[in-house]
This record gives structure tokens, sequence and C-alpha cells, in this order.
């Protein structure tokens, strides 16, 4: 059953690559069928931040196609306040030209979605790469900037609240409240419950970070350091009946 199932997914993985890696731009591209809805991108080849995300953080793409999408998704998607969910056209001023009305897009494609922005961030931690953190600071750093308390929905590209039905508490949003216990000071499972953990930090700019995750026995509690060119784990607070 086992052997089965990892063929399946090496078969798929071969299909992702040969039907939606784009040699030249390096980048995974959408080929699917587009209803006139959304007719800006019907032309079949629309770089998508989901696509991307979702191949680095599971895997499918290598640390050679990592980095080649990495720097595609920073020249075509990143703005200052966030990654756009698809690629558009930029003005002469350098700023994102919107969709036009009517073609149809919905008002959400003009927008920056920390939703779909924690899954490319925590694709670059993955791979550890910088862009981890410079994606996390302009996206929940904008929100913080603008005196947030809670996490909101989307943001126009001006970093400012696009409309006035726009939840401004919004769970989806809320990853970054995972990335930082989990990528930041690192502490993930590796077996079911935490029964087996790992500690592995991604620091950043950061000089050192505390965390304390809740498991089904008690919290895993750890701080993180610099010493050097060194991050060390200065100490751990774990149950006696896990393994870390």
């Amino acid at each position: 059953m086992l052997d089965d199932i990892l063929t399946a997914a090496d078969e798929l993985r071969y299909a992702i690559y040969r039907h939606l890696w784009d040699p030249a731009r390096g980048v995974y591209i959408d080929r699917r069928p587009r209803h006139k809805f959304i007719g800006h991108r019907a032309n079949f080849t629309c770089v998508e931040e989901s696509l991307n995300a979702f191949a680095l953080l599971f895997g499918l793409a290598d640390q050679k196609r990592a980095l080649k999408v990495s720097k595609y998704l920073q020249e075509h998607l990143w703005s200052p306040y966030g990654s756009f969910p698809h690629e558009r056209p930029r003005k002469s001023d350098g700023t994102y030209a919107s969709v036009p009305r009517q073609e149809g897009s919905p008002v959400h494609d003009d927008c920056i979605w920390p939703v779909m922005n924690f899954y490319e961030v925590e694709g670059y931690f993955r791979w550890d790469m910088p862009q981890a953190w410079e994606l996390l600071q302009r996206c929940w750093g904008n929100l913080l900037d603008q005196g947030a308390t809670t996490y909101w929905e989307y943001v126009h590209q001006d970093g400012t609240i696009p409309a006035l039905w726009t939840s401004l508490c919004h769970g989806w949003s809320a990853g970054v409240s995972y990335s930082l216990p989990a990528s930041v000071v690192g502490i993930k499972p590796l077996t079911p419950g935490f029964a087996t953990f790992e500690i592995c930090p991604h620091l950043g700019p950061l000089e050192l970070a505390r965390a304390s995750v809740p498991t089904p026995y008690v919290a895993i509690s750890a701080l993180v350091q610099k010493e050097g060119d060194q991050v060390k784990v200065e100490s751990v607070d774990a149950p006696p009946n896990v393994d870390g």
C-alpha cells in the first residue's frame, strides 16, 4: 500500500512538472480552462501565487526550481505590502495595474491576501530562504504599521482596507500565528501528538525568539538565540514522555 502511494506521488509530481513548469520563465503556470468571468486570465498561462506557493511548500520543486520560482514571484507578484494572487502588468510608475472591470474580474484580484501569503512564506521557510522573512514583514508588518490588532482579510495594492465590507478579524489571515512558533522558533512534531518533535529555527533578523506550543500532553517551550553565525537552542521545556 505504501509503495503504491509513493509511486502515485512520484507520478503526480512528474505530471505537474511536465505540464505546468515553464522553463523559459522559471515558474509554474496555471493552464486550467477559464470561464469568461475571469477572461483576463484566459490565455491559460497565468502565474498564480497559490500554485507556486504549494509547489515550494510540498516539495514539488527541487532546490534549483525553488530558487527560480522565488525570483519570479518577487519580480512579478510582490508589492510593498505582500504578494498578489496572480501576475499582473505594471504601470510606468512601478505600481501594479488594476484588472479592467469590463472583463468581469472580482474585486479580490486587486488585493493582497494574507491567507495565500502564508503558504508562500512557509514555502520559503521550507527551503530556508530569506524571502520568508521579507514577505512576512511586508504582509503582516503592514497591518502592524496601520495599527491593526487583529488579522485583516485582505488589503488593497496600496496596503489600505479596500472596502467597508472587508473583514477586519479574519481567521484565514492568521497563518503568521503558526509561522512564528513553528518556523521561526522551529517547534514542529515529527510524529502525531508531538510524541516526538524537532526544533529547527529560522531567526532571520531576530537575535532571539521564544515560543510555547500546546500539545496533548503539556506545552513545549523553547528559547533560541543567535551566537555569532550560529543559532542555538538555549532552553527547551517539554513533558518527560515526549522526545525531541
